[in-house]
């Protein structure tokens, strides 16, 4: 993916923007605070090499840290490093595997890597998490329509339709627009195809409508 696409994916993570506490007296916490410090001024210039090796430094410490791990994928991440990021993401999950986030996480860091069909399996997964988070129904539609895999795609849109109803407080998208507008494309060559069955034509229009009416919605 080129520089844009890798600013949208990163953008669209969902880390919750932790704060660092004040430092501590404490020698080993403070040492901790120290290079948390210190990568988030380096991450604040762009210097992300540097804040993955504090970060890193934080879990020779605390390997199973999760605020460290969530930002040194993220450091991956604005690198373009999906691969990376996805290892650092997947530690976190290992950590919470009740918690969606992070398996949306290893989905965003796996599309980096051009590994749909993974991210799919991922979204399957944190879906199994939020039964009635239409958002996330959606966005595997547009990742199986990337895939060539129409009809299943959908399938998807079509239980995103029914759920749609609920006021869920998870209901957003959880991909970059570069997604959003080739799934768009492909609709639309679908909808406007004089070879295309009024039933594919149809469901074609209702997942535009879908995509279009819920790609602005904020991702948690």
């Amino acid at each position: 993916m080129d520089d844009g696409t890798t600013k949208a994916v990163h953008e669209g993570m969902i880390e919750g923007g932790i704060d660092i506490p004040e430092i501590s007296d404490d020698s080993e916490q403070g040492e901790l605070q120290r290079l948390f410090a210190k990568a988030k001024a380096f991450c604040k210039d762009l210097r992300y090499e540097e804040a993955i090796l504090c970060y890193g430094a934080v879990l020779e410490t605390d390997p199973n840290n999760r605020i460290a791990l969530s930002k040194k994928a993220t450091c991956y991440l604005s690198l373009g490093r999906g691969e990376d990021a996805y290892h650092c993401y997947r530690a976190v999950h290992l950590l919470e595997p009740g918690d969606a986030v992070p398996l949306l996480n290893m989905a965003q860091s796996l599309l980096l890597a051009d590994r749909i069909a993974d991210a799919i399996d991922c979204y399957d997964k944190a879906s199994a998490l939020r039964p009635g988070d239409s958002g996330l129904l959606i966005s595997k539609g547009i990742l199986l329509l990337e895939i060539g895999m129409i009809e299943q795609g959908f399938g998807s849109f079509e239980k995103a339709i029914r759920k749609s109803d609920r006021s869920d407080s998870f209901n957003g998208l959880y991909l970059s627009g570069e997604h959003h507008q080739k799934a768009l494309e492909i609709l639309d060559n679908l909808a406007r195809s004089p070879t295309a069955s009024e039933e594919i034509a149809l469901n074609a229009r209702n997942a535009i409508r879908l995509i279009k009416n819920m790609r602005n919605l904020p991702v948690e």
